[in-house]
């Protein structure tokens, strides 16, 4: 029982942690500084960089996150954010523990294309490559603009053993470079357009990182009653 209990209270506490929030901030109008993220996300991020313990991330699409997870670095560790709206990078950096490094980098074309909300690399091609005169990262989160074209990129940019990351992976456009890493991970829920998890490696195992089977217990509970209850 033990082991069906665990996601049961862990789906439970997520929950309500998910109703609070949206009472702070649709009905008193008070601002959550968490990531932006569904907490079943936020907790499958913790896991997966509390094995990872990397020194050099790398975060494309700067945001409450950044912050928060950064707190999961290697001593000594350092979290990269590129950001493509500088007054939004200011106010990240504002709040930022000193490990972080937000770099504000406008679109190559403003006003840019919608298209699909991400815009493209033609758009981004400044914000896309500025990475590539940093180094090499152990992790790298892609929840930014144009992230099929960032997340091409970071396949250049992953040193040996690191991981990426790709929020939203709900959306079936983003499904494109995928294939460029032979080790993933998908979590994917009943949202077709915001949400979803996808983690890639070129050569690490994924698996023994997160607690595996407990999260899809998680989610596979989300999948039957999220939609029902808004979750």
């Amino acid at each position: 029982m033990a082991t069906l209990e665990l996601p049961l209270h862990a789906f439970l506490d997520q929950a309500v942690r998910e109703y609070r929030d949206k009472v702070l901030e649709r009905v008193l109008r008070k601002e959550v500084r968490k990531p932006w993220m569904k907490y079943r996300e936020i907790r499958v991020m913790e896991d997966l960089l509390s094995s990872l313990r990397p020194m050099r991330a790398l975060e494309w699409g700067a945001g409450y996150g950044t912050s928060h997870f950064s707190r999961y670095l290697a001593p000594g560790g350092e979290w990269t954010a590129i950001e493509h709206d500088p007054a939004w990078a200011e106010r990240i950096r504002g709040g930022a523990p000193g490990n972080v490094r937000v770099h504000a980098v406008p679109p190559a074309r403003d006003p840019w294309a919608a298209g699909d909300g991400d815009g493209t690399y033609g758009d981004f091609r400044d914000y896309v490559e500025y990475p590539g005169q940093l180094g090499e990262f152990d992790f790298i989160l892609v929840d930014g603009r144009a992230r099929e074209a960032c997340l091409r990129h970071a396949r250049e940019l992953l040193a040996p053993g690191g991981v990426v990351v790709l929020h939203d992976a709900n959306r079936d456009f983003l499904r494109r470079p995928w294939d460029l890493f032979p080790r993933q991970l998908l979590f994917q829920d009943y949202r077709r357009y915001s949400g979803g998890l996808w983690i890639g490696s070129l050569d690490r195992d994924l698996a023994p990182l997160i607690n595996l089977p407990r999260h899809r217990r998680i989610w596979r509970l989300y999948n039957a009653l999220g939609r029902r209850f808004r979750l």
